[in-house]
């Protein structure tokens, strides 16, 4: 154990003594300290601190004089009696112990605040534990900062002591006077009062030498101490710093968003709208200067937004105040947010953003190591439940149903899902070159690069790392058709194997929304099922056949969870792609409804526009002349109908549209509108205004001649 470290039942001290050559100012007596600490090993990590702390003080004393001085009492100078030395200890010894106390009482409360990063920092995220551990470097740093107030404290000390010896000095000259005053009426003793006085003299000028001299050393010691406050100041200027005003520096967040993400990506406009909603409540503050509470007025006042309040035409031209407001007076509320949305979509988001700011303007990040409180009332997310066998059955029947008329991908994909497990986007998003024959089965390949519309290669976008993998198609695909089905594809000269979803901005957020469309309106399900319960059905299938967690988990694109699962390889093994191809299907499962069924018509490329035609075109059938003479057969057939002297008021959108045998998107992307406009005009939910009236009788009238470029539409004339 350290000699300056001893303990008494459960109790610590902290002992010291004073250096043999500063006994003369601090006395023989030991400095103790109780230390706030429960252990052997923190004491004397705090003991160590301490003795260090000392050590500096004591090598100050040195440094400003202390030991060149003499006490005059050791001299034989009967105006410094016993009693002054031993206050002046006892001020001295008083002063080093109030700091050592204080230097205690910080150190435990820095060692509180450590012991809580450390404890964050074990469930934390990677970007919080990094947070902390820069919390804790602070804290390192800021137990050295009190040293500046403990040499402040000792120059006053030091000056103190100073005082007092040009106090001694004063009284000498005063004796020296008066021995002057005895000389003239003592001339008798003249002699031995010059002896005398020399013999003051000379004390007095030893006395004004170390006034001096202790002059210079505090001067020097003053200008380093207003250097290091100077400093101080800079460093608490910079601690202060709250950064620039969120409006201000929302752009460069979201240009370095954009950079780091495809072009075509959405999540920029998406952090964009999470963070204007943010400002529009709670207000523009400076970065740093926003606090946990802001998050909890944020969700506080959400719980009010309507889930639709951006398309939904009662909303539509309103702010976000504004909607929240209204529907907060409302009795009857509409359909708002849930806790999940709010907690993830929202605050996450905001939290991301922040994170990454603070960290571009060196600020503090206002949010860490706390809960935000979110209301308790708030609407709690729909949990998603897998499909048992019969309504398994009831899909699948629908999706044959008429096989002749359907689209190719709302006959696949709901088996697809089923079968592999795999998620929506990377089904809609498969090319024809990813599915292989692989050690004597049907795979899926989503481990290659892929190129773009024009031909540049780069990453296929999946989800996450895990999704980047193959995965296996059972062979009751191959007996129901389907790889026959994606040969003709190929054949076709088709790049994707839904080719006809690309025409969307969107492609799985189009099919998403079919499938939503086909599962609540057309087969009555409840809001729990949707295309996402097929994935939790083949986990339940495959678990109920004692599949092992590990092949269900990569086939699915999930994480490895623990140690054990990692070790070996992290794809499916051929023996696991025999398994997983071979499985028995579910009981009560009939795939029997897809057999003798012909396959889905051959898919079509999308057009955007229509070429002139040929006047001598329009005598002949549509068959024979494509899709231009096919729209001059049909407009001839609108004339004759009289649509053509309707005003815009009295426009039957949908059935000019019907008319004219095209779907709300082909209407939309040959014509030039918003395919969101066109299905509100057919819906009652919104009227087209002059322009689009003029340019919808114009459609009736010729449709052939009206096209769209890269300028927007117009009326092409042939030539």
């Amino acid at each position: 154990m350290a000699s300056y470290l001893w303990v008494r039942g459960q109790t610590w001290f902290f002992q010291l003594r004073p250096p043999s050559d500063l006994k003369p100012f601090l006395g023989s007596t030991p400095f103790r300290v109780r230390l706030l600490v429960q252990t052997r090993r923190e004491a004397s990590r705090c003991a160590r601190h301490l003795a260090g702390l000392a050590e500096r003080w004591f090598s100050e004393m040195r440094y400003r004089g202390f030991t060149k001085l003499r006490v005059h009492s050791d001299e034989g100078d009967e105006t410094w009696t016993d009693q002054d030395h031993l206050e002046s200890q006892a001020a001295t010894r008083g002063r080093f112990m109030e700091v050592l106390l204080a230097e205690v009482q910080r150190i435990n409360r820095k060692a509180e605040e450590w012991e809580t990063l450390n404890r964050i920092k074990k469930t934390a995220s990677p970007d919080d534990a990094e947070a902390a551990s820069e919390k804790q470097n602070k804290i390192f740093d800021s137990v050295t900062e009190g040293w500046n107030g403990f040499a402040k404290e000792f120059l006053q000390d030091y000056e103190t002591v100073f005082a007092d010896m040009q106090s001694k000095s004063h009284s000498l000259r005063r004796t020296a006077q008066k021995l002057d005053d005895l000389n003239e009426n003592y001339r008798d003793d003249f002699y031995d009062w010059k002896e005398k006085v020399s013999k003051i003299s000379a004390e007095a000028r030893a006395s004004e030498t170390a006034k001096n001299l202790a002059n210079e050393v505090n001067t020097g010691a003053l200008s380093e101490l207003q250097t290091a406050l100077k400093n101080n100041a800079e460093i608490q200027s910079r601690l202060l710093y709250e950064g620039p005003l969120l409006s201000e520096c929302l752009n460069v967040f979201l240009d370095a968003k954009t950079e780091q993400l495809p072009s075509d990506s959405r999540e920029p406009a998406y952090f964009e709208h999470r963070l204007n909603a943010f400002i529009s409540i709670v207000g523009d503050k400076k970065i740093a200067a926003y606090n946990i509470s802001d998050l909890g007025l944020l969700a506080q006042r959400l719980q009010y937004l309507p889930k639709r309040h951006s398309v939904a035409s009662e909303w539509r031209d309103k702010t976000l105040l504004q909607v929240i407001e209204e529907n907060s007076a409302r009795q009857n509320k509409g359909r708002c947010l849930s806790e999940v949305t709010v907690r993830v979509n929202y605050i996450g988001k905001i939290k991301t953003t922040f994170r990454w700011l603070c960290s571009e303007y060196k600020v503090k990040y206002p949010f860490a190591y706390d809960n935000v409180l979110i209301p308790t009332h708030l609407a709690s997310s729909i949990e998603r439940s897998s499909l048992d066998a019969d309504k398994l059955n009831v899909l699948f029947r629908e999706c044959v149903n008429n096989v002749e008329k359907k689209r190719p991908e709302d006959v696949w994909l709901p088996l697809l899902a089923y079968l592999t497990g795999a998620r929506l986007a990377e089904l809609v998003e498969l090319r024809l070159t990813d599915i292989k024959r692989y050690h004597g089965e049907d795979i899926v390949d989503l481990t290659t690069r892929v190129e773009d519309d024009e031909g540049v290669e780069e990453n296929r976008r999946v989800k996450n790392r895990e999704s980047r993998r193959k995965f296996a198609l059972h062979r009751k695909l191959r007996e129901l058709g389907f790889i026959d089905w994606v040969e003709g594809q190929r054949q076709a000269g088709h790049k994707f194997l839904f080719p006809d979803l690309r025409r969307a901005k969107r492609p799985s957020h189009a099919a998403s929304k079919r499938f939503q469309r086909l599962f609540k309106k057309k087969l009555g399900w409840e809001p729990e099922f949707v295309f996402h319960s097929l994935r939790h059905s083949f986990k339940d299938w495959t678990r109920s056949l004692n599949v092992s967690e590990r092949t269900i988990a990569i086939q699915a694109g999930h994480a490895l969870d623990g140690v054990a699962l990692n070790y070996g390889s992290k794809k499916l093994r051929p023996d696991e792609f025999k398994l997983l191809a071979s499985l028995p299907l579910q009981e009560g499962v009939d795939l029997g409804v897809f057999e003798g069924k012909p396959f889905p018509r051959p898919s079509t490329p999308p057009v955007r526009s229509v070429p002139p035609v040929d006047p001598g075109l329009r005598s002949l059938s549509p068959k024979d002349h494509g899709r231009s003479a096919e729209l001059v057969f049909r407009s001839e057939k609108l004339i004759a109908n009289k649509h053509e002297a309707m005003d815009g008021n009295e426009l039957d959108i949908r059935k000019l549209r019907q008319d004219l045998g095209m779907t709300q998107r082909f209407f939309a992307e040959t014509f030039g509108f918003s395919c969101g406009v066109v299905r509100d005009w057919e819906q009652g939910r919104g009227r087209p205004g002059r322009s689009a009236q003029a340019r919808l009788l114009a459609i009736m009238r010729a449709p052939e001649r009206m096209t769209v470029s890269g300028n927007g539409w117009h009326d092409r004339m042939p030539e």
